[in-house]
């Protein structure tokens, strides 16, 4: 193997020139850190000195600030310029690492009014006092900071945060720690975990009811301006937690290291998080009458070690126990990206509780940037390729306010499809993932499509991928890396975005896939191409239907992709609403793919069918060498989407019947009824094989009002999309609001009755319309139809929104 070239800076954290070295590493093995210490020592004994090697460690750095470099990343994910990311490498002595030089040599009485009168208070002793005497707070060093993007689809978020207060306020004198939950937000990043916490003292305490002078700080251990550094490893994060809450609340002017080092006092391993909070009380009830409501959020947790997290937990519990006399009422929130982390912090304490936090709907999507876009420019209409590109996004805040501010800084006549493609691939520029190969990755979405539990986010699901540097990456780091979302049932939720990758990455790395993963690609592109990119004249009912087929061969190819050819009925309808115990059947799978039908279901069909628009192709639907996902005949009467399994332990098999209904209305036990009766008898050519049935109802509009579920039935309403199509339940094919002042022209034709002609132009004139002035209402948009000559599908009012 060859040597492979680093570049090194030398035991201080200065700039100083860069060295190319050279690392030997045998064939067959793997360089380590100690390796790579010992070649350099080897190398440059002049830039180490007499230090010996064992007593060097690896560290790296962040927009300035020095972290230690995890023992478990190998030296091969790094790149060739010796670099995590962008971050320049350090060796330096172990003996070093802790030196931190304080300068103020003299000590303060640490009680709450020696506190404030130091921060703020008299001149009696100038060599104690603080020379500044200012008092600024976070609130305050931004007071008119505006928020641009108004917080979309976090109503969930928001409301589970409201409880945990309200049960915190309620017990706050109760000794039970347990009594008062703290919410932590943990996931990938760019999800808006620290949009959430700026809502904590403003719209979460609305949603509570709770009185009082209202105070927030957020603690950020990230690489921003006041980053975890040498100051909590050498006081500990007791101490030093406790002076990063007065500073946020009295010295915010000042970057948290820099006021340390200089006017810290000597006593300094004195201050205490309940002094800290009593000195906050002391200084606000000089101020207020009223109760005070302290809100302090705890961001990039990750940041800290495991047992430096215990003990900020053991803090915050013992900070949110008031004496009955206190008028402060202490609330937290931590947010981060290892899960690894805060599922151990569980175990010790139980009073953390998960804040639920997921991707945007398109829809949302819409909400969180259109009038950050329509402010600069006026009148901005959503164009067909606009509404396509924030659909690619996937629905993470932070890409899609990257995309924003790209569209921003365009001049009006650049506002293109062209040039909104191009703002896409900027807001995705960093998010390529080269460390997974095509196959790695389809196995991430195979993971994903059926709904397997991740049961440890420890473990490398890439073991035996074709690239060392996938080989080693666990799920908390892919989570971390923004790859992928996982929810408290485990299960694994992937941007849209990264389909779209997956689907342009270069033809050569398909070279190499089994017949199960290239079976997975085709079927995403088949969802692409059929579904996203709709061929001229499909109806748009007809585009559900294919995209239900699709999403029925995406699962069971992704099974095989898994490695699993023998699954229950229950697993391929994961999601769905079910009782009967026949979904308990074990079948078997092989390749599927969606087939477009000329022949209709029903007790005159073939055992061979023929294709559409080609009827000298036909195929064996019931054991052919591929699965095929039946889209029925035109006309084909209680049946929309068909496909039989074979049973896997004894003889016979096992037909799934879908039918598709867009009704306005919730559907009832008398609907049922009606559908059920509209069921053609199976092919009779069947009759021969022990044969079951089970028919499934689909409903993309309304809820399916059904308390007890029929046997041989299974459900899937518009409330059970994300539980039954996962990290597809954004698609617009089976997603339920259409926004007439935001959606696509695609969508937007879904809301007409007529000939695809007729749809096309209706939704045309809605553009058009939008360009003038929004539409308020339905009777607006009712009215303007009619002047149009046109009509509404009264069938799919419920999903219209404005």
């Amino acid at each position: 193997m060859e040597n492979i070239p680093f570049y090194i800076q030398y035991l201080e954290n200065t700039p100083v020139s860069l060295f190319t070295q050279k690392l030997p590493v045998p064939e067959g093995e793997e360089p380590n850190i100690s390796d790579l210490i010992a070649a350099v020592k080897q190398a440059l004994p002049s830039k180490l000195g007499d230090i010996d090697p064992d007593e060097l460690t690896l560290h790296f750095v962040v927009d300035g600030v020095e972290m230690t470099y995890n023992s478990w990343e190998p030296i091969t994910v790094l790149k060739t310029n010796g670099t995590v990311g962008s971050n320049p490498l350090i060796i330096k002595s172990k003996s070093g690492v802790n030196v931190v030089k304080f300068y103020n040599p003299n000590q303060i009485p640490m009680t709450a009014t020696g506190l404030l009168e130091w921060l703020s208070g008299s001149n009696v002793n100038s060599a104690v006092d603080l020379t500044d005497k200012q008092v600024l707070s976070q609130q305050q060093t931004n007071p008119n900071q505006k928020v641009v993007f108004p917080l979309a689809g976090r109503e969930q978020s928001l409301q589970h945060i409201a409880s945990c207060f309200i049960a915190t306020y309620r017990h706050r004198s109760n000794i039970d720690r347990n009594s008062r939950p703290i919410p932590v937000c943990a996931g990938m990043p760019g999800l808006g975990k620290t949009r959430l916490m700026t809502e904590c003292s403003t719209t979460v305490l609305d949603m509570t009811g709770i009185q009082g002078k209202r105070l927030s700080a957020i603690v950020s251990f990230g690489n921003d301006t006041n980053p975890y550094g040498e100051i909590d490893k050498v006081l500990g994060i007791k101490y030093s937690f406790a002076w990063r809450l007065l500073h946020s609340f009295f010295k915010a002017q000042y970057m948290f290291d820099d006021w340390m080092r200089r006017k810290s006092p000597k006593n300094r391993s004195e201050l205490t998080m309940q002094l800290a909070l009593s000195t906050i009380e002391l200084y606000w009830s000089q101020k207020t009458q009223d109760d005070i409501l302290l809100f302090v959020g705890v961001d990039e947790y990750q940041k800290l070690c495991q047992d430096e997290l215990k003990s900020l937990l053991d803090i915050l519990c013992a900070s949110s126990y008031r004496l009955t006399t206190s008028k402060l009422t202490f609330f937290c929130m931590l947010a981060g990206t290892d899960l690894n982390m805060t599922r151990i912090a569980r175990s010790s304490h139980p009073n953390t509780e998960r804040t639920p936090i997921r991707f945007l709907t398109h829809m949302e999507s819409m909400e969180a940037i259109g009038p950050f876009i329509s402010d600069t420019h006026c009148g901005f209409v959503v164009s067909e390729a606009f509404s396509q590109n924030v659909f690619y996004l996937g629905g993470v805040p932070r890409l899609l306010t990257n995309f924003a501010k790209k569209v921003v800084s365009m001049k009006p006549n650049d506002l293109t499809e062209h040039n909104f493609q191009g703002a896409r691939i900027a807001a995705l520029s960093n998010l390529q993932y080269p460390q997974l190969s095509l196959a790695d990755i389809l196995k991430l979405l195979a993971t994903s499509f059926t709904n397997t539990p991740v049961t440890d986010v420890r473990i490398c699901p890439f073991s035996e991928s074709s690239l060392p540097s996938a080989r080693d990456l666990t799920w908390n780091q892919m989570i971390s890396n923004g790859i992928c979302q996982l929810q408290d049932d485990g299960r694994v939720i992937i941007p849209f975005h990264i389909i779209v990758q997956v689907l342009k990455r270069p033809l050569n790395e398909r070279v190499g896939l089994n017949q199960f993963e290239t079976a997975l690609l085709s079927s995403l592109n088949s969802l692409s191409l059929d579904v996203g990119y709709p061929f001229f004249g499909i109806p748009c009912w007809l585009l559900w239907e294919y995209f239900g087929a699709s999403f029925y061969c995406i699962r069971i190819n992704s099974f095989l992709v898994l490695g699993i050819s023998i699954v229950s009925l229950s697993d391929i309808l994961h999601g769905s609403r079910f009782d009967s115990g026949i979904f308990n059947t074990q079948v078997h799978i092989r390749i599927a793919e969606v087939f477009q039908s000329n022949e209709q279901y029903g007790p005159d069909m073939p055992r061979m069918i023929t294709r559409k628009h080609d009827s000298y192709y036909s195929v064996d639907w019931v054991d052919g060498e591929t699965l095929q996902i039946v889209l029925n005949g035109e006309n084909g009467p209680g049946v929309d989407i068909y496909f039989i399994l074979k049973r896997a332990k004894y003889s016979g098999y096992i037909i799934v019947l879908d039918q598709r209904k867009r009704l306005g209305s919730d559907i009832t036990n008398s609907d049922l009824t009606t559908f059920r009766s509209k069921l053609p008898n199976p092919p009779a050519f069947l009759n021969k094989f022990k044969l079951d049935s089970v028919f499934g109802l689909m409903s993309i509009y309304s809820e399916i009002n059904i308390s007890s579920v029929p046997d041989s039935t299974y459900f899937v309403s518009a409330s059970n999309s994300l539980d039954f199509h996962g990290s597809l339940s954004g698609h617009p094919r089976c997603s339920m609001a259409i926004d007439v002042n935001s959606a696509s022209k695609t969508s937007i034709k879904q809301i007409f009755c007529g000939t695809n002609d007729d749809q096309t132009d209706l939704a045309n004139k809605v553009i058009k319309q939008r360009y003038s002035k929004r539409i308020a209402n339905y009777d607006e948009l009712e009215s303007l139809v009619l002047e149009w000559s046109g009509k509404l599908d009264e069938s799919a009012h419920a999903r219209i929104k404005f």
